[in-house]
């Protein structure tokens, strides 16, 4: 099961147009299909190519209305339950994508059928680091977790852990430490979201990498995902996860572009002279995204309990003379760990994230 990044404006259109307004979306709409909204947004039905083709054969022309042509009875869902063959869910109905609405029939997010066949399920452990103060969010962080701040009717956390369920993934440990019991009480063991969770409890802070000694060892076998709790990103796990094989890798850092702009001109001076003023020049880094994974058999490298950040664990593991390498990715990515991000993801279309 998979969710994509949309604009409903793109792949809905309200019951009130007629059949040739809806062809013409459907000439640039990717997946050929179109949600019908009333004028309250609310699902009411969709549109293909082919429920026109059967209306025009019923008597219908371009000028007539799209009530009567599309299939007032669309498949969605309103939750996605623990087990559910979405596969055979496609299959059965003959649809290229569920829309899952909520409790007023107002689409949230779409399923689409295209990467349903390829997503596959992954035992590996997602460790997602929430025990931070949040002391850059300052008074929003008082009595509420960082990983429970709000994003748009839900907690961060809860995005992350969704996003990560879209790619496949069912095995999540949090590690916790500030207001703790608040995330634990939220979460409980996941089932109600069709996943399992456990907690690590950080009696004192332990760093970005010192809870990794402490995971269960259930999974040995299988890479860990290591993600900030301040994090919302797209990366695609699944290519991530397929590099670090390829490449035969103990820990890939999960890399993206940063561009820096300086605020003044740069001269650039030669035998001293002038030769060139640079207005405001801008320079590429590549910098860690705040997500790796890291191969089993590394965390015995870190003692258990004790803090340490995670540059310090690679570089150990650099100067043990094992491979570590970078993946690139340039999806979307946010930390949210200042207000401004904060505010800047609460903004952004997140739709295809969770």
């Amino acid at each position: 099961m998979t969710t994509k990044k949309f604009s409903l404006n793109d792949i809905s259109i309200n019951e009130s147009h007629n059949i040739k307004e809806a062809m013409q979306m459907l000439n640039t709409a990717v997946y050929k299909t179109l949600f019908v909204l009333n004028s309250s947004n609310k699902l009411v039905g969709t549109i293909t190519d082919g429920d026109i083709r059967r209306a025009v054969l019923r008597g219908l022309n371009m000028e007539s209305g799209i009530h009567d042509a599309m299939n007032k009875s669309p498949i969605f869902l309103k939750n996605i339950v623990k087990n559910q063959n979405l596969q055979s869910l496609f299959e059965k109905h003959e649809v290229t994508c569920i829309p899952i609405v909520d409790e007023n029939m107002e689409i949230e997010k779409v399923l689409w059928k295209s990467n349903n066949i390829q997503t596959p399920i992954y035992e590996n452990q997602v460790l997602i680091m929430a025990g931070g103060f949040g002391k850059r969010l300052g008074r929003l962080t008082d009595d509420c977790p960082k990983p429970l701040i709000d994003i748009n009717g839900k907690p961060l956390l809860e995005v992350i852990i969704l996003n990560f369920i879209s790619q496949g993934f069912k095995n999540f440990t949090i590690s916790t430490h500030y207001l703790g019991e608040k995330i634990r009480a939220y979460f409980g063991d996941g089932s109600w979201m069709g996943v399992n969770i456990d907690y690590i409890n950080e009696k004192n802070p332990l760093g970005t990498a010192g809870a990794i000694s402490l995971l269960n060892p259930k999974f040995k076998k299988l890479p860990v995902i290591v993600t900030n709790g301040d994090i919302i990103s797209n990366i695609n796990i699944s290519a991530a996860l397929n590099y670090h094989s390829e490449k035969n890798l103990e820990i890939t850092i999960c890399q993206r572009s940063h561009f820096y702009t300086l605020p003044f001109g740069q001269i650039i001076v030669k035998n001293g002279l002038v030769s060139e003023i640079i207005e405001k020049p801008s320079t590429k880094f590549n910098v860690s995204s705040g997500i790796y994974i890291v191969n089993y058999n590394q965390i015995d490298r870190i003692a258990k309990g004790v803090r340490i950040d995670m540059p310090d664990f690679i570089d150990v593991v650099i100067k043990n003379n094992y491979r570590v390498g970078a993946f690139s990715f340039e999806d979307y990515w946010m930390d949210i760990g200042v207000p401004e991000n904060l505010i800047q993801a609460k903004a952004d279309n997140l739709e295809g994230l969770i």
